[in-house]
């Protein structure tokens, strides 16, 4: 670009304003003779001194060596330096031999000097420095010597070597000044004698060397004069007034440096006189800026204003004002130039100096100029040339004119600029007809066309300057004309001839030697190379610019020449070269503070580090451009840097940050009239909005976009505004205007001979077709590509365009073809060797072959889809060799992702996970700093996870395909990409269900179902209906059917967990939705799954007719899929129905349409489906036979559930025919199958986890009869102990969801889950009755039978019995009525015991059916109610499993109703319905029990009678009954035989236990908290409501029993209100005995406590089963209730529930559930179970039950006998009897319904508080009664002794020795455990110090006493 003209240069300025200062009034002159006559004598007298030096530094050593040698403490430092100084390499006590050869040298040399003979002095010298290699003497005259012989570079070197060695010394100076001068280097000679000086003033050597090396050199001519003054004037002989001249002259002479050193002498050796040193400072400050060094000169130039300031001089003052100002300006400190300059005004407008306020003016106005302060600018000029024009100096004010043209240009008004320009013009041709002056004009006006950008007339002007140029021979005005030619030219785009102009500009530059302008030539002939793409030659010649700028010290050049290497570098797309070469151009740009510079090296430093893909460092860059062109007011900069940061943020993907640049940007371009800067700025805020999917906007800006185009005429700019209006129409779904755009763009680009932009517009057009769904038309088009690409040879775009129709005949699945046309596009890419469009369409020939083999896959061609699959892993495999190749990361890892697709299409799960781990791990290794290719990364790295997780579903891993599934979710969710959502949330749900967790499955369902129908609104929406209904109905009908899928999927949810309406509902919306898309195969599956849930419902007429019209939508459709589904169900339909030869019927057709699949599963279950109605028939040949066949097909399939279902009807077929071995084979194999499940199934709460349950129980019960049948009663034993374990062991494997991790301490449950991995043997189980040391009387109920085992330690079984309890043994087809035995004994029991079942509520209700009726109702509610609150929280299924093992075990079951078809989820009512009863006192002699009471006696325990008589006689008093369903009601503590008094609980300890598993001892780990206290909670207070509602009553003796407890504990107990939930729940976890008197709902499974005091009376919403509860009332009340207004709290607030429980970790030993029952007053099976296997399973050791409620004062007596037993230590079993015994002796209670109605379920425990401690320490002392005398005298004085001390207030500590106790109490036992229960405190011995006795420090009575 060409230099403006201005009429003064900054340079000439300031040294004329020096020069000026330099030159003051001479002082009066001298005669010129007598100063010549005086020289010469000085010259003559300095030539003798010459002369005689050598023999004067000769004497001068001698002097001091003498001096040295002979002299001691006293010599002198220099002599002392001289000698000792270099022997640095010997001591000071260095031997006298090396002193003397020293001096002899010394002597020589002298003596050598003296007779000329300076070459020996010379090497006697250099041996002398050998010894004294630091002795500057002689180096001094070593130097002199060389001198003498003429070797002047080495005797400057020895005159340095003095002077660094001794830098004060002013000979070193002298002999360097000598050298350099013989030398000829006059002018460093110069500065040497100066320095030398400046050492030592009064050097007359120094100061006659100075003077005659000036005499001497170039500057004589000038010098000598001067000298002849000074001489006259006798300042001669002053250093400073010589040197001060000789400097000056330097500086006239352009000898800077010399100089600078010259005049800085002077100043150090200074001056009185101000004016002189004035005159210095401004001489220096001129070198100095020069130089360059603007901060030395800037220095100087203040002190040079102030010494004119102190001397009042105000011309002085305003010439250095303006030298400041120019300096200040050099360094872009325009604040401190203005200020100058302006100061330099007004003192030259003080002084009436006209030429001086010209001078500033002009100054002014540049300045004002590079801040942006243009008006004040022209302000400056204008006056300037007013001035000028006052003066009449045309020259000037010809140039001050083009110095407001320059003003103008820069502000941008051109027109004004060349008005300028041309006055200018005008007056140098015209009236001063100065052909230069002619030719700096026309320059001018070259420059402002060329930033008009009207190059042709910038070349015009240019060429008029060539003209005047070659007219007057001025090689610099010529290469200025080359230069500015050139410039246009490559504006203009024409690189050929800027390079050929630029090769001119060099030519000349070469030729004149002008350095700095072929500098210039270098860089913009690179420039021009760059753009031409010959980087190396551009390189070269940027090189050479730096080369001369180095050479010339132009830090200026040299950053410029940087900044060029580092963009041809950028060009190179070598951007760490580039950002290195930019960062030594912005060092240099500070360097000389050119902000300009510096703000665009920030850019190019950004644009190297974009390239780097480091976007960070690059944003960081280009806010510096823009910062620092914001503050320079350069608009044009600012602009460039806008642009620049708007798109690397849209690089990045951040178009959101990259808008308001472009807009700022947009708005600069407006200001500043650039109309292709506007359009650039809407193309790309266009761009930005279409990103981000703002396309109203994005349209907006493409049409402004447009219409600037179209106002430049830029036919380019034209077509890609219509191309990017086009797609944004597309995006929003606008197809004609999109084709209308295109089509436009298409017209543009045939008109300008575009191929490639017509080629794009025909694929543009292309897929608008497809959009439309008009594929033939496409077809065309993408043909017209392939014939345009062919006809101009572009390969690339020939194979592209056969891409387009492969993938367009893909989709019309016309395979063929698209495999013709891909295999057409590899064959190009591979002959132009296109590795990555080789990659492409092996990528493309993939995707057909896996389309055709999920297409031949459909239609039932399995062998033609695997060979598909293959076809397409080698095509894939082709993909990723070619990616490996590329280096490309990306297209790897979807290569991978490809190959494991097809591996999951050939069923190979485990391989495709394996590729998706590969792709995964490519891209996790993949970064990027763009936020596009970040999102398609994260994109692509969901559809990885959501592949994998498919895998490990396949694979069964279901956990992990969730987790899998749940991280593709997170990236969907984070990208909104909705469709990829929709398949994540299909696919956990799937998992979920999968899992058997049908809730979670639903939640993800309805997500699913929820975007589906989003998605449905965004379509229906939208404007796509612009163009035409076909495409709309298409795109609906997707997502319709997609729906339908979706509501399939959740109405199956719903079917799992029996919500039959809900699944209807669903079925129904999708059997509507298949007829509105008239899809017939979702029809016939929504019909199926409606006819399904029928089928389950038991409505098997309304089932039957669904799965029939199925199966006709089937047959219809030829679907043979749908046929086998079809005939299964109706075969199973038939089936249920009892229609078993209709039903064998539809299953052997079901069997026909599987044999003609390959779905070997359908086959089995058909198989299956025969064999189970051949065994329902009783053909046991025919069953085994279909059965035998099924398994065979299952164990190939590894289908674990379906095998255990074969096998489990296989064995009961093997045993009606009475292959018992086989039977026995299959029903175990079953159940360890079923084992396996459930044990890998998440949320066995579920149904699907129930039901398996249910068949693996009924194998169990199935094998132990099948064992008794083969005598093994052992094996059965084990059997039905693992029937026993199942439900704990499930709990205990999901324990970790709701009591937190680890094991709780003594948790039977550990027991029983240990059982289920290590009981697998009768071995086992008799190692554990061992153990224990307890008799065990086990009982199993199965199919109508009884079982009972006595099991007894060492002696391991002793006894089996067999018992029938059916009512019929014949009757094997249904339930009977009136029950079983063990029902009828023990009804006949309670009866008797005067618990009547029947007795109503209330005197006031009536008996009858209505009365009946009603309890019936009320009873089967609160039963639901119950299930539905335990259920909701009880996530293991624990509660559900024990109360079906319960069912299992009724014997009302027949055998063919046990091992049926779904008798697993039958129940059975229980035969009577616990009621209200009432107490009578008995009389304890009369009573001799009823007749079923003598008969559950010869059912249970008389078959074991003997073994029990003589157990009774050995020391197992404690006998464990094992005991399961009806059998918990039974009283056993009242069983006795006919001819025994004694009750079985008089005979021995019972201990009743769910298992053998679950038996333990009763120590326990010790609590967590030893300051463990007792729990007692008693009658918590309820709200009227709730007493209303449910019955549940004040209850005064509940109170009257808490008391009572917790005063025999010594514990405060909770009751009325602050027996709330929430007290209760925080300390049940720490107590070791709770007793709970209250409400105990058996229906429920809740104990009642005191909802919280501020409980809102709003709806239940908080609460499980509020709704529930509200719904009965408004169904149940009389009418006379309570007001409707007043809502009920939420069970969750006062109920704690059985499921409550199980999310406890108990560490209680034992708990006592002290019911007082209201509605629901008597317990039966179920209900014991719950509840005390709830707290069993939270950690309790023990659960005392009362099975009905006793009489007050019965309660009393029986809790007060309890619980003082226990506290004298006595294990609960004792206490239990001995408590039932204390009762029964009591007067009006002995009848057994006041007592025998305890069961104690659990472990035999102790308890450990203090009081208990101290009981069983002082039963452990008195074993020894005749030792324990002493022992007890001692304990007791010691605790006397304590208590002595606390009441004393004693807080000090005391002890006593062990070992002296021990002497006084001998060997006694005990004594420690009752010291330790009152608190003393034992410490071993350590430390040297004796076991120890603490004493406590506190009253024993706060320690639990």
């Amino acid at each position: 670009m060409s230099t403006h003209y201005t009429s003064t240069s900054k340079q000439t300025n300031v040294q004329m304003l020096v020069r000026s200062k330099c030159y003051r009034k001479p002082y009066a002159l001298i005669s010129p003779a007598h100063f010549k006559h005086s020289l010469l004598v000085l010259y003559l007298l300095k030539y003798i001194k010459i002369l005689k030096l050598e023999e004067i530094e000769i004497k001068l050593v001698r002097r001091h060596v003498d001096s040295e040698v002979g002299s001691g403490p006293s010599s002198s430092a220099m002599s002392r330096s001289l000698i000792s100084n270099p022997q640095s390499s010997s001591s000071s006590s260095a031997p006298t031999s090396r002193r003397k050869m020293f001096l002899e040298i010394v002597r020589q040399s002298n003596v050598a000097c003296q007779n000329g003979d300076f070459s020996a002095a010379v090497a006697l010298y250099s041996d002398a420095l050998k010894i004294d290699p630091s002795n500057h003497i002689l180096y001094s005259n070593r130097s002199a010597a060389l001198i003498k012989m003429g070797q002047f570079v080495r005797a400057l070197d020895d005159a340095m070597k003095a002077k660094d060695l001794n830098p004060k010394w002013p000979k070193a100076y002298y002999r360097q000044g000598v050298a350099l001068q013989c030398l000829g280097k006059h002018s460093d000679g110069l500065a040497a004698f100066s320095a030398g000086l400046a050492e030592d003033p009064k050097s007359s050597q120094l100061l006659s060397g100075l003077m005659e090396c000036a005499i001497k050199s170039p500057l004589k001519a000038k010098l000598e004069p001067t000298f002849e003054q000074l001489a006259s004037m006798k300042l001669v002989q002053s250093p400073f007034v010589v040197i001060s001249v000789i400097g000056q002259e330097l500086l006239a002479s352009s000898q800077y440096a010399a100089a600078v050193v010259v005049l800085e002498s002077a100043l150090k050796i200074g001056t009185a006189n101000a004016k002189l040193k004035g005159s210095v400072y401004s001489a220096l400050s001129s070198a100095f800026w020069t130089l360059n060094s603007l901060d030395k000169a800037i220095n100087y130039m203040q002190q040079d204003l102030a010494v004119a300031k102190s001397l009042g001089d105000v011309p002085g003052e305003c010439r250095a004002h303006g030298n400041l100002g120019s300096a200040y300006f050099s360094q872009s400190n325009f604040k401190d130039a203005l200020t100058s300059h302006r100061y330099q005004l007004v003192l030259a407008m003080k002084c009436k100096d006209t030429q001086a306020a010209t001078s500033a003016l002009t100054s002014l106005g540049h300045v004002y100029t590079s801040i942006g302060d243009y008006s004040n600018a022209l302000a400056s000029h204008k006056q300037c040339v007013q001035l000028v024009k006052q003066m009449g100096d045309l020259l000037q004010e010809a140039r001050e004119i083009g110095n407001v043209g320059a003003v103008y240009m820069v502000m941008g008004e051109f027109s004004n600029a060349i008005d300028c320009h041309t006055e200018h013009l005008r007056i140098a041709k015209h009236q001063l007809k100065n052909k230069s002056e002619e030719a700096r004009a026309y320059s001018n006006l070259g420059s402002s066309y060329h930033y008009r950008r009207n190059y042709d007339q910038a070349i015009t002007f240019h060429n008029h300057v060539l003209k005047i140029a070659q007219e007057l021979g001025d090689k610099n005005i010529e290469a200025r004309a080359y230069a500015g030619l050139g410039h246009a030219a490559r504006c203009k785009g024409d690189y050929s001839s800027a390079k050929m102009w630029h090769a001119k500009q060099l030519d000349i530059a070469l030729a004149t030697k002008d350095k700095v302008n072929e500098g210039r030539a270098c860089s913009n002939l690179g420039i021009v190379f760059q753009l031409l793409g010959d980087h190396d030659a551009a390189l070269k010649l940027h090189q050479s610019h730096l080369s001369i700028s180095s050479s010339l010290h132009d830090r200026t050049g040299m950053g410029r020449a940087y900044g060029n290497i580092g963009n041809a570098y950028n060009a190179m797309q070598l951007y760490d070269q580039a950002i290195k070469y930019h960062k030594q151009e912005l060092a240099i740009s500070k360097e000389v503070n050119d902000r300009s510079s510096e703000a665009s090296t920030h850019g190019n430093l950004a644009v190297g580090y974009q390239g780097m893909g480091m976007c960070g460092a690059a944003l960081v860059h280009y806010h510096s451009h823009l910062n620092i062109s914001r503050e320079l007011k350069d608009t044009s900069g600012e602009a460039c840097a806008l642009l620049n940061l708007g798109n690397c943020h849209s690089s990045l993907g951040d178009f959101e940050e990259a808008i308001p640049f472009y807009e700022t940007y947009l708005m600069l371009s407006q200001e500043l009239n650039d109309v292709e800067g506007e359009a650039k700025a809407c193309h790309f805020l266009g761009f930005a909005h279409y990103s981000l999917g703002n396309f109203k906007e994005a349209v907006r800006y493409y049409n402004q976009d447009l219409c600037l185009a179209k106002e430049l005429q830029n036919t380019g700019g034209i077509a890609r505004a219509y191309c990017n209006l086009g797609l944004t129409h597309l995006s929003v779904g606008n197809l004609e205007e999109a084709l209308e755009c295109q089509k436009y763009f298409l017209t543009v680009t045939h008109s300008t001979k575009d191929m490639q932009g017509k080629y794009r517009a025909l694929g543009n057009i292309g897929n608008i077709m497809l959009k439309m769904r008009n594929e033939n038309e496409a077809i065309k088009v993408f043909q017209k590509q392939v014939l345009l690409a062919r006809t101009n040879g572009y390969k690339t775009l020939e194979a592209s365009a056969y891409g387009a129709l492969g993938s367009t005949h893909t989709l019309l699945r016309r395979f063929d073809l698209a495999l013709g046309f891909h295999t057409q596009e590899l064959t190009i890419v591979q002959e132009i060797g296109d590795t990555k469009g080789e990659c492409r369409a092996h990528g493309n020939l993939g995707g057909v072959h896996m389309s055709l083999g999920n297409y031949t896959s459909a239609i039932g061609e399995a062998a033609s889809a695997s060979m598909h699959y293959n076809q397409a892993i080698k095509c894939y495999e082709e993909m990723l060799d070619r990616a490996k190749e590329l280096k490309d990361s990306m297209t790897e890892a979807q290569s991978y992702g490809n190959l494991g697709i097809c591996r999951i299409n050939l069923g190979n799960y485990k391989e495709g996970a394996t590729f998706f781990e590969l792709q995964l791990a490519i891209l996790d290794s993949l970064s990027s700093s763009t936020t596009k290719t970040t999102l398609l990364i994260l994109a692509e790295k969901g559809r990885s996870y959501g592949n994998l997780g498919e895998c490990c579903n396949a694979l069964g891993d279901y956990e992990e395909a969730i987790r899998r599934h749940e991280k593709s979710l997170q990236i969907s969710t984070k990208l909104n990409n909705l469709r990829e959502q929709e398949k994540t949330y299909r696919s956990l749900g799937s998992a979920c269900k999968s899992l058997r967790n049908t809730p979670a499955a639903l939640v993800y369902f309805e997500k699913r179902l929820e975007i589906i129908n989003h998605l449905l609104s965004e379509c229906s929406s939208s404007e796509s209906n612009n163009s035409g209904s076909d495409g709309t109905v298409i795109i609906d009908d997707e997502l319709m059917r997609l729906k339908g899928a979706a509501l399939s999927d959740f109405g199956l949810g719903y079917l799992d967990i029996r919500n039959f309406e809900q699944a209807i509902g669903c079925f129904q919306q999708q059997l509507s939705i298949s007829k509105d898309v008239e899809d017939k195969e979702m029809e016939a599956e929504a019909v199926s799954l409606l006819g399904r849930v029928f089928q389950v419902m038991g409505k098997y007429a309304e089932a039957l007719e669904y799965h029939q019209l199925a199966l006709r939508i089937s047959t219809e459709l030829g679907s043979v899929g749908g046929k086998v589904r079809d005939y299964g169900n109706i075969g199973l339909v038939h089936e249920s129905m009892g229609n078993f030869e209709e039903g064998l019927l539809y299953q052997e057709h079901h069997l026909n349409s599987a044999m003609q699949t390959d779905n070997n599963l359908a086959k089995s279950i058909a198989f299956s489906s025969i064999g189970r109605i051949h065994h329902a028939l009783g053909n046991n040949i025919q069953a085994v036979a279909n059965l035998q066949q099924g398994l065979q097909l299952v164990e190939m399939l590894d289908a674990k559930e379906e095998e255990a279902q074969i096998r489990h009807f296989l064995g009961l077929a093997f045993w009606r025919h009475g292959d018992l071995e086989s039977a026995q084979a299959h029903l175990e194999k079953s159940s360890d199958l079923l084992e396996t499940i459930r044990q890998n199934t998440y949320g066995s709460g579920s149904e699907y986890s129930l039901a398996l349950f249910d068949q693996q129980i009924a194998s169990y019960k199935a094998l132990q009869r099948i064992l008794v049948q083969m005598g093994r009663t052992d094996l059965t034993l084990l059997f039905a102990e693992k029937s026993r374990t199942l439900a704990n062991s499930t709990l205990l494997s999901n324990k970790g969801e709701f009591v937190g991790n680890g094991d709780i301490p003594g948790d039977p449950l550990a027991m029983a889950s240990l059982s289920s991995s290590l009981i697998n043997s009768v071995d086992a189980i008799i190692q554990r009755v061992n153990r224990h040391r307890v008799a065990v009387l086990y009982f199993s109920i199965s199919g109508g039978y009884l079982y009972s085992w006595l099991l007894i330690p060492e002696r391991g079984i002793v006894k089996f019995n067999e018992s029938c309890i059916g009512n019929d043994e014949g009757d094997t087809d249904g339930v009977t009525n009136m029950g079983t035995l063990l029902e009828r004994y023990i009804e006949g029991t309670r009866t008797a015991l005067g618990l009547d079942f029947n007795a109503s509520e209330s005197t006031n209700q009536c008996v009858g059916e209505s009365a009946e009726g009603e309890a019936d109702l009320w009873s089967q509610h609160l039963e639901e109610l119950g299930d539905k609150l335990n259920q909701e929280n009880d996530k293991t299924g624990f509660l559900r499993m024990v109360s079906r093992n319960h069912r299992f075990n009724c014997s009302s079951y027949s055998l063919s109703s046990l091992f049926s078809v779904g008798s697993a989820t039958g129940s059975v009512k229980s035969a009577s319905t616990s009621r209200a009863g009432s107490t009578r006192s008995r009389s304890r002699s009369s009573w001799q029990g009823p007749s079923c009471l003598r008969s559950l006696y010869q059912m249970l325990i008389a078959p074991f009678e003997e073994e029990l008589s003589v157990l009774d006689q050995t020391c197992f008093k404690e006998l464990v009954l094992v005991l399961e369903t009806d059998l918990l009601l039974v009283p056993f503590p009242i069983l006795r035989s006919c001819t025994n008094e004694d009750y079985l609980c008089e005979k021995f300890k019972i201990i009743l236990a769910p298992s053998i598993s679950s038996i333990r001892s009763g120590g326990r780990c010790k609590s967590k908290t030893e300051t463990s206290i007792p729990l007692v909670v008693g009658n918590p207070t309820l709200s009227a409501a709730i007493t209303e509602q449910w019955g549940w009553e004040d209850i005064p003796r509940a109170q009257h029993e808490a008391n009572m407890i917790s005063e025999i504990l010594q514990c405060q107990p909770l009751t009325g209100v602050k027996a709330t939930k929430e007290s209760i729940l925080n300390e049940i976890c720490n107590a070791e005995c709770i007793h709970l008197a209250t409400h105990i709902s058996w229906k429920l499974s809740a104990i009642v406590l005191s909802p919280p005091s501020g409980t809102s009376r709003s709806n239940n919403s908080g609460g499980n089963g509020g709704d529930s509860a509200k719904n009965h009332i408004n169904s149940s009340s009389d009418g006379g209730g309570r007001d409707d207004n007043e809502e009920l709290p939420p069970f969750s607030d006062y109920l704690l529930t059985a499921a409550d429980i199980l999310k406890l970790r108990l560490n209680a030993k034992l708990v006592v559930l002290s019911s007082c029952h209201t509605r629901d007053k008597m317990a039966n099976a179920d209900n014991v179970i719950a509840l005390t296997k709830a707290l069993l399973a939270a950690g309790a050791l023990s659960v005392l039950v009362p099975l009905w409620p006793v009489p007050e004062t019965a309660s009393k007596i029986f809790f007060r006998a309890l619980y003082s037993s226990l506290l004298q230590g006595s294990k609960v079993s004792h206490a239990l009897t001995e408590a039932m015994l204390t009762v029964q002796h009591t007067k009006h209670f002995a009848h057994p319904a006041n007592w025998a109605g305890y069961l104690l379920l659990g472990s035999d425990v102790q308890l450990s508080n203090k009081v208990t401690l101290t009981s069983q320490a002082m039963r452990e002392l008195m074993k020894t009664p005749e030792r324990s005398r002493d022992a007890l005298r001692v304990s007791l004085h010691l605790v006397e002794k304590s208590l002595q001390r606390i009441n004393n207030g004693q807080k000090n500590a005391m002890y006593t020795t062990q070992k002296s106790i021990e002497n006084k109490v001998g060997n006694t036992t005990g004594w420690k455990d009752v010291l330790m229960s009152v608190g003393f405190r034992f410490e071993p011995a350590s430390n040297g110090l004796p076991a120890a006795v603490f004493f406590p420090q506190c009253d024993i009575r706060y320690l639990g006493i």
